[in-house]
């Protein structure tokens, strides 16, 4: 989906009763709210690697002046999810196959310590919410809803992250997900059966947490970072 100045509506004409000079909290919050717009528009595939983007467009479309618009796409730039030039102008990028080996070495390095942390160390309704969480993907899964179905698989990952509580490892694993989203829908999306594998392989890490076997639960979460690494080009 291409974005093109021309095509474009024109600028929003500003409220004459607005005021000129936004509080602080204001722009942060129009700021972020663009950010998050337009992450979402990327991620669900609305713009796909190769768009083209332009602020007039963007404006008009997230109802919003310039100056959050480009806050937000400077932060989209620093995530690797749009490149900015004065050649090309504003394109949703593509993850290279480096970067794709790189998030992989992340999730290796980090997720299954979290597992296996959580399996010495788990309190009953930190299992009670995991398996609540695997009933909604059960239902979202039969249905075959594959935006969604991705938006729990990050889920359910991020809230293993979150019952472990370390900031730092949230943080990163966030971004790695940012990376690997959209390459995820496509898998979830045409390879048949990997839906439910992949929530036969949560339910096996619940079960090893909930066993308190962190041999076990580290090694369930290897085998499913291998699984999931197994429909990802590096060439």
């Amino acid at each position: 989906m291409a974005l093109t100045d021309s095509a474009g509506p024109t600028e929003p004409r500003r409220d004459a009763s607005a005021t000129a000079y936004p509080s602080p909290a204001k722009k942060t919050l129009l700021k972020d709210t663009a950010y998050q717009k337009l992450k979402e528009s990327i991620l669900s595939g609305q713009f796909p690697p190769g768009s083209f983007l332009a602020e007039r467009q963007l404006t008009g479309l997230f109802g919003m002046s310039k100056t959050p618009i480009r806050a937000a796409l400077e932060h989209l730039e620093s995530e690797g999810l749009v490149s900015v030039s004065p050649q090309q102008g504003i394109v949703v990028r593509d993850i290279s196959p480096r970067e794709i080996f790189d998030v992989f070495d992340i999730r290796y390095a980090l997720e299954p310590h979290v597992a296996q942390s959580l399996a010495v160390r788990h309190a009953d309704e930190q299992i009670a919410q995991l398996k609540s969480h695997l009933a909604i993907q059960e239902v979202v899964y039969a249905q075959n809803q594959v935006l969604e179905a991705t938006r729990l698989d990050r889920e359910f990952h991020m809230l293993l992250c979150g019952l472990h509580g370390n900031c730092e490892i949230i943080r990163v694993l966030d971004h790695v997900w940012d990376k690997i989203f959209r390459e995820v829908v496509r898998i979830l999306g045409q390879k048949q059966g990997r839906m439910q594998a992949s929530i036969e392989e949560h339910r096996a890490i619940v079960d090893a947490i909930g066993s308190g076997n962190r041999e076990s639960a580290q090694g369930k979460m290897v085998e499913h970072i291998n699984h999931t690494k197994q429909f990802f080009s590096f060439q």
